[in-house]
């Protein structure tokens, strides 16, 4: 009886799913693996994402950085504040009451160190081992990886009743295999996604993953199973996109867009380079050519949590016009929605200025790894000083203005942007060894009050007692870390 009624539920699953593929996808991926937000984040996340009509969630909880949910039997693999079973199964019926899908992310191939790093698990680790974070892979030829996933697969088809599974297997690293046989690594490759495929359409499940082996690998792209849908990303804020056709042609017939406002490019600000990114994206839903958008959110640690409104509100609003944006219109919307408040020439004029505060992420690496050599580029001290003086405007003319409902959320838009005014600053102070000591004391004042403050958030919305707070989980993602780089910069002013 039991498997009679297994059968059943998944015959009806498969025919919602079915019928979702129809359905435009209008979504949010947030990373809750890198950094577990407070859980309570998530629930007004998903209020936020019904307000703005989206429909879809995807939950990266799985990464190189750890797992988010304790899976049963993987307790030993999962964060210490990760969702138990319980946790999870009421936020999924919490977003289904609310019209959105919440789809996990189980990375199965490449990012999996969250496995890996254990020792009951490092036999199945492929490529060079070290305390950086670099490519890598599960081992496909071991068949305990195989029979891994089957059992991960299993328990989180339990937990998500999705219409889709995400398997990640993106940047997936063969090359400890010794393969030197393109097309042999492509069968490889494609063999062991194919079976995990198949144990995601056991559970009456349509499979997704990440478009860029496809893309790059003409011997992927032939022995990949037809039957998934792909997730189309690339992050660059020229992006064109181009080749979606073929992709449609060779049988991938189902294709989301997943541009970024906060990815390896970008930080603190959901900044013009990657809106351009997000409308790039977009303009692929205009001819049928994609099925919708998932708009990804990466490395919560890179950016105060309540200042990345603004970035999923815009997407979310591109998708639903169904047109090229109108960026009044979306302020007009964003004003009302968040703040209560009708649109004026002076917030339309901050919200404007403030996406425009954008510091090329080679910035950060300056600061991280105390190498100065970018100002030998006499255009990088003319970028500084156009941001630092758009910065220090923004911050020194409020629009006054007082919002009925989340006030927090422009507080925080506000201590952003005085973020990049201290950044800025301070590497132009870093930049001229001939500044006045003033300016450095005045300087360090401000940047104590800024980390102060963006602390404050933090534990407001975070784990105080996360370690991504105070540290990077790998050296070379230092750059990554807001709070981390705010403190080294005040520790290089001060030398």
């Amino acid at each position: 009886m039991k498997k009679i009624c297994a059968t059943v539920g998944a015959l009806l699953l498969l025919v919602s799913s079915l019928f979702a593929i129809d359905k435009k996808i209008n979504g949010l991926m947030i990373d809750c693996s890198r950094l577990l937000e407070k859980h309570d984040y998530y629930y007004r996340l998903i209020d936020f994402m019904a307000e703005w009509e989206m429909n879809a969630l995807l939950f990266h909880f799985s990464d190189d950085h750890g797992l988010s949910i304790a899976l049963q039997g993987y307790e030993k693999l999962a964060h210490k504040h990760a969702f138990s079973p319980f946790e999870i199964q009421a936020l999924v019926e919490y977003a289904r009451e609310r019209g959105i899908d919440v789809i996990p992310e189980l990375e199965v191939f490449g990012h999996t160190r969250y496995i890996t790093d254990h020792p009951d698990y490092h036999h199945l680790y492929v490529g060079d081992r070290s305390e950086t974070i670099v490519f890598n892979a599960l081992d496909p030829l071991n068949p305990e990886s195989i029979e891994l996933m089957r059992s991960m697969i299993n328990e989180v088809a339990k937990l998500f009743p999705s219409y889709y599974m995400h398997l990640g297997c993106d940047e997936v690293n063969l090359s400890g295999l010794g393969i030197e046989d393109k097309q042999e690594q492509a069968k490889v490759w494609t063999d062991y996604v194919n079976t995990l495929i198949g144990f995601v359409r056991d559970h009456g499940i349509t499979p997704m993953i990440w478009s860029d082996h496809v893309r790059k690998d003409p011997g992927v792209a032939e022995l990949l199973d037809k039957d998934i849908i792909l997730a189309e990303w690339n992050y660059d804020p020229n992006y064109i996109p181009r080749g979606l056709l073929e992709l449609k042609e060779m049988g991938f017939s189902d294709i989301i867009m997943a541009p970024s406002v906060s990815c390896w490019r970008n930080r603190v600000i959901p900044a013009r380079p990657q809106l351009n990114n997000v409308n790039a994206h977009a303009s692929a839903l205009a001819g049928g050519i994609a099925g919708g958008l998932i708009n990804t959110v990466w490395l919560p640690m890179r950016y105060l949590q309540e200042s990345m409104w603004y970035g999923m509100a815009y997407s979310a609003w591109l998708v639903n016009s169904g047109k090229p944006m109108k960026l009044k219109k979306f302020h007009r919307a964003f004003c009302e929605k968040m703040f209560g408040l009708r649109l004026n020439h002076k917030l339309d004029r901050f919200l404007s200025n403030w996406t425009r505060l954008h510091l090329d992420r080679r910035f950060y690496s300056a600061i991280a790894n105390k190498d100065f050599t970018i100002f030998d580029d006499s255009s990088r001290i003319d970028e500084l000083v156009a941001i630092k003086d758009l910065s220090f405007y923004i911050i020194n003319k409020p629009i006054n203005v007082n919002p009925k409902k989340n006030p927090h959320i422009l507080s925080s838009m506000y201590l952003s942007a005085e973020i990049i005014y201290v950044l800025s600053e301070g590497l132009l102070i870093l930049a001229n060894n001939k500044i006045n000591s003033e300016r450095k004391d005045i300087t360090l004042r401000h940047l104590d009050s800024v980390i102060a403050r963006a602390s404050t958030e933090w534990n407001r919305g975070r784990f105080p007692d996360d370690p991504a707070k105070y540290e990077a989980k790998f050296p070379n993602q230092t750059s990554s870390h807001l709070l981390v780089v705010l403190r080294m910069l005040k520790e290089q002013l001060e030398d």
